[in-house]
């Protein structure tokens, strides 16, 4: 969703949740558009994403709203929405933090959704994500979202998405970090398919 902190996530990528991909692929001529803010205590920042889909791969970049930094990723559908490689990288002034993973995607029931993915970034580090979503109607999805990393849990995010229609998503959360001294950030993304 926005340029995540420690590559929480991939970034540049599709997801249904606010910032654990899932393993659905865009389809072939869908683009996403993704404008973002976020809030952290006295700062506050804007992002953009935009991602294209190309059959059973999916192509993206997310931009700061200083366009100081750059994110790239891909998404490969493995199996159609249960399986999926997913890959970044990250440029400022140079390319660094390369990313490869896995994203995995099933229902629990007919309501409840559940995404685990696992992310190895160079030189050594990792990152384990997994997220539950409930469907309240077809529309409201309330979200639950746990992350870990090589030093243990880093923070849990809690809140949800709304489908306005098949062609808008709205997307609020808050990050609770474990970090001692680290304030909670609050994010607000509209997602436009195309």
């Amino acid at each position: 969703m926005l340029l995540a902190p420690g590559w929480a996530q991939i970034n540049g990528i599709s997801n249904e949740k606010l910032s654990l991909p899932n393993a659905a692929v865009l389809a072939a001529g869908l683009f996403e558009f993704e404008p973002g803010y976020a809030l952290q205590g006295d700062d506050r920042s804007v992002a953009f994403r935009f991602t294209a889909g190309f059959g059973k791969l999916e192509a993206g970049v997310s931009l700061d709203g200083a366009l100081r930094n750059q994110a790239f990723g891909l998404k490969m559908g493995l199996l159609p929405d249960r399986l999926a490689l997913i890959a970044g990288v990250e440029y400022d002034t140079r390319f660094h933090d390369t990313a490869l993973g896995i994203v995995y995607s099933a229902p629990i029931s007919g309501r409840l959704f559940a995404d685990i993915s696992a992310v190895a970034i160079r030189p050594r580090d990792w990152t384990f994500m997994a997220g539950l979503g409930f469907f309240v109607s077809g529309q409201l999805q309330p979200i639950l979202e746990l992350v870990a990393d090589q030093n243990g849990f880093s923070n849990i995010s809690y809140g949800f998405t709304f489908r306005h229609n098949d062609n808008v998503l709205v997307v609020v959360g808050v990050e609770q970090t474990f970090n001692q001294g680290e304030e909670h950030l609050m994010i607000l993304a509209f997602t436009f398919s195309m």
